[in-house]
């Protein structure tokens, strides 16, 4: 996988320790937003210690080709505006795509931007035939990218509490798309 993906508005960057400061910055503020959706920002706030164990972890993770996480960048600024990954989980044919994205970058396509790119870098794996992205059953906005891409509907289920450890995200009501090569 890559580690730096350009797209005409947007840079993802491979997460390193470098970028703790930012993330934590960003979770820190918003975990009451971004916790609506996502069940880890509620623990937040957290301590920089904490957000430098993650980045760590994704570098590692990159290197055992796992999981491939991305800050999302304004190519304007170059202000971290979210995340972005991509994780080897359930089959080795396939991976899914997870993401946030700050507060005040939403409504403006970035998103949608950045999954885009994410899917093709996904789909130029050699070992990759479906990318899946899950959203929450009410989370509209998320739902809206996958059906903007030309995802397929796969399934709408609620996700076991045993899977839930494995993923460490989400819980409940969830729908399920997929991209094929």
């Amino acid at each position: 996988m890559k580690t730096t993906v350009i797209t005409s508005r947007l840079e993802l960057e491979a997460v390193n320790l470098s970028h703790s400061q930012a993330l934590l910055d960003i979770i820190n503020e918003q975990h009451e937003y971004l916790g609506e959706f996502l069940p880890w920002a509620k623990s937040y706030p957290k301590p920089l210690e904490f957000q430098e164990a993650f980045c760590k972890k994704a570098e590692k993770d990159r290197l055992n080709q796992t999981d491939f996480h991305f800050v999302i960048k304004s190519s304007q600024n170059q202000e971290i505006i979210g995340l972005i990954g991509a994780h080897k989980r359930l089959f080795p044919y396939q991976i899914e795509i997870g993401y946030w994205l700050s507060q005040t970058a939403q409504g403006h396509g970035y998103m949608t931007e950045a999954t885009k790119s994410l899917t093709e870098a996904c789909l130029e794996m050699q070992d990759i035939r479906e990318v899946i992205i899950g959203h929450a059953v009410n989370n509209q906005k998320s739902g809206n990218i996958p059906v903007r891409l030309g995802f397929d509907f796969l399934e709408e289920n609620k996700i076991p509490s045993d899977r839930l450890t494995k993923l460490n995200a989400m819980s409940g009501a969830h729908k399920f798309w997929v991209k094929r090569k």
